[in-house]
């Protein structure tokens, strides 16, 4: 009887050292398909015998990589976001709390603070979450422009001026930035029904997938490259599995709350004429395996550029987006997607220059849209190319 794919299934353990399993429990993802594997290199012999047979066939070099399929849940790959962007981690959750300190001032563009509240805990660019405020309008997402130790310059300007009184306002957010720390784990893949168990490790996240298309769920992928494989006949964790989480899976049509394009002084203020029918994104760390003499496997790994591409379908309405392609504008990206409980993520990319535009009419009773290619780049104000803020519901 042929093994089931719905009795599969997949888990990982973060390493300490590259390519060793620590002895600890794993835990359960979600996945949708995924393509690990042990890839083993033969030479063929060149030996030249007078019957033309071949001498032999030699193991010279093995490597793994591969990785999985998803749709999107929050907090259900945030270990994995971390590493596919070479972070040192996500921020320290900022959660800051003032009774009667904290105002809103619409004209300034500013949230201030009375008695020297703190917000030394933020930094520019950065996403926050603000709730508590008298006035509803001013609790929602705002994205930090400046920042100092008794106020921070948001964008979009609060709707509202609040003064400081008796009202309990929060300060949310974490978040992460592309970096240069290298992070590796094991995965498992249990074929449950013919108990039978593959451990791939030290793999190292080399590419990241996104994608957001209308009337779509949200998906994505992993792929990595790793040293090894092994072939059990139990776990190579240590006691059960941790458990996957259990929030719902996001979707285009309802979870993508806003999308924002501009400078980076006003990412965050939306623009009411920008309607997307896709929109996605792919990033490249560039890894390789590096060979040795005196070992079948990767003794190492490597890694390259982070490169940073996307695409969007724009329903075509002015020239705004195609003007900056023209004239190599750098602009600003930025999408919040929210699940049915309010968990949230913000994937911004602080600058992209727009490499191809194509607006075209492909036919009868159809939309002119306009199909662009982007890049990102180093954006001065935050060092980085891509940072993913979240918040929990």
């Amino acid at each position: 009887m042929a093994t089931d794919t719905n009795r599969t299934g997949l888990a990982y353990l973060a390493e300490t050292t590259w390519g060793e399993t620590p002895s600890s429990a794993l835990t359960e993802l979600r996945f949708k398909g995924e393509s690990f594997a042990y890839n083993i290199t033969n030479t063929q012999s060149e030996e030249i015998r007078n019957d033309r047979q071949v001498t032999d066939i030699i193991q010279t070099g093995a490597s793994c990589s591969g990785g999985f399929d998803f749709e999107l849940s929050y907090s259900e790959y945030d270990t994995l976001l971390a590493a596919a962007l070479w972070s040192s981690g996500w921020s320290t959750a900022s959660t800051i709390s003032r009774s009667g300190e904290i105002g809103f001032n619409n004209t300034s563009g500013r949230i201030y603070a009375e008695n020297s509240t703190n917000f030394s805990a933020l930094v520019t660019g950065q996403w926050i979450s603000v709730s508590g405020a008298t006035n509803s309008g001013n609790n929602r997402l705002y994205r930090i422009t400046s920042t100092a130790t008794t106020g921070l310059s948001v964008a979009p300007s609060p709707p509202t001026t609040e003064a400081t009184g008796t009202q309990t306002i929060v300060i949310a957010g974490s978040y992460i930035r592309n970096g240069v720390t290298e992070s590796s784990f094991t995965f498992e893949r249990e074929h449950s029904d013919a108990v039978q168990f593959f451990d791939y490790t030290g793999m190292v996240v080399n590419t990241l997938n996104i994608s957001a298309s209308a009337d779509s769920v949200l998906t994505g992928s992993f792929d990595f490259i790793g040293k090894s494989a092994t072939l059990a006949q139990s776990t190579g964790g240590s006691g059960a599995n941790n458990a996957a989480g259990s929030n719902p899976v996001m979707n285009a049509s309802s979870n993508v709350g806003e999308i924002f394009e501009g400078a980076f002084s006003s990412l965050a203020t939306k623009d009411t004429d920008l309607y997307i029918s896709e929109l996605s994104f792919s990033l490249n760390n560039n890894v390789r395996g590096l060979r040795a003499i005196g070992s079948i496997a990767n003794v190492d790994i490597g890694v390259g550029t982070c490169e940073i591409t996307g695409t969007m379908n724009v329903y075509f309405l002015d020239s705004t987006l195609y003007d900056k392609y023209l004239a190599g504008t750098a602009t600003g990206l930025s999408f919040a997607v929210e699940d049915s409980l309010g968990n949230c993520y913000v994937y911004t990319f602080p600058a992209i220059e727009i490499e191809t535009d194509a607006i075209n009419a492909g036919g009868q009773n159809s939309d002119v849209m306009e199909n662009i290619g982007w890049r990102a780049k180093r954006d001065t104000n935050t060092d980085c190319q891509i940072q993913i803020d979240k918040f929990s519901a």
